[in-house]
């Protein structure tokens, strides 16, 4: 009306999410500020341990700002600097990047590939993410119980409270090892102690069943039960009980898909986990 444009319509919520969170051609294209090796050079005055450190602080810094791709370059600097926490924790953000899309296409297999290489540095989100995985079977991992226990293991050994949680119910099932109660009580009394209140249940679980295995009686049921061959049929505490295992691991993160077209000249030139 009176020769005047109409206002350009606003563009809705689905535009305005995928703008802001999916990788684009036009990104691909725009030059990166500084590539993992102009920032490797510019600390190259400071000891490996250190700069590995500042650059993922960096990398942090840019993801919290929404910077994807100068975050990526920092997290594939600090990676390449040491092999350290740091670098550990970088790699499994790096997998994080690829899994959503963020700074990169969408690349499981290299999101895959950078998780397994953090929980192999020994960072604990990225061995309880590994863990998660292989005990219930999904996201490209093979179902491995034995696997998943070693992981929740050596988490554990980092007095992370959920991996010694459920280091002992895993124990307390047999769950990925040996049935051992008295490991179990050991564990959950860890857990408890380290402010777990969930494991408070499990604990006394394991031990009233710590309790009845001691018992004179229980051993001879049990005895009975093996010679007539019917142990574990009219029993349901014998079951294993995965619903008990509880893992609390993954990231809010992980379960968001983005879609993207993947460019093989944007991997070509990643950095690639050490092998």
């Amino acid at each position: 009306m009176n020769g005047e444009a109409a206002p350009a319509e606003a563009p809705g919520w689905w535009a305005r999410a995928k703008a802001r969170w999916s990788y684009s051609e036009a990104e691909e294209a725009a030059p990166v500020e500084k590539t993992p090796h102009d920032l490797l050079k510019e600390l190259s005055d400071l000891a490996p341990a250190e700069a590995a450190r500042t650059l993922k602080r960096r990398g942090d810094t840019k993801r919290r700002s929404r910077a994807y791709r100068e975050a990526r370059a920092c997290y594939e600097a600090a990676y390449a600097a040491a092999e350290t926490d740091d670098s550990a924790e970088a790699a499994y953000e790096l997998s994080l990047l690829h899994a959503h899309g963020r700074g990169t296409p969408v690349d499981k297999n290299a999101s895959r590939t950078w998780l397994r290489t953090a929980a192999d540095l020994g960072a604990v989100r990225a061995m309880m993410f590994v863990a998660q995985m292989s005990t219930f079977g999904g996201g490209g991992f093979e179902k491995d119980e034995h696997v998943a226990f070693e992981y929740v293991r050596r988490a554990a050994e980092k007095d992370c409270v959920q991996a010694v949680q459920q280091l002992g119910v895993r124990l307390l099932y047999g769950v990925g090892c040996e049935r051992d109660l008295e490991g179990a009580v050991k564990e959950l009394e860890h857990a408890v102690d380290l402010g777990s209140i969930d494991s408070k249940e499990d604990l006394a679980k394991a031990r009233k069943k710590l309790r009845q295995s001691r018992s004179c009686f229980r051993k001879l049921r049990k005895c009975c039960a093996k010679c007539c061959g019917c142990r574990g049929v009219c029993s349901k505490k014998l079951q294993k009980q995965n619903s008990a295992l509880r893992v609390k691991a993954m990231p809010s993160d992980s379960v968001r898909r983005a879609f993207s077209p993947v460019s093989a000249a944007a991997r070509s030139g990643a950095v690639r986990p050490r092998r």
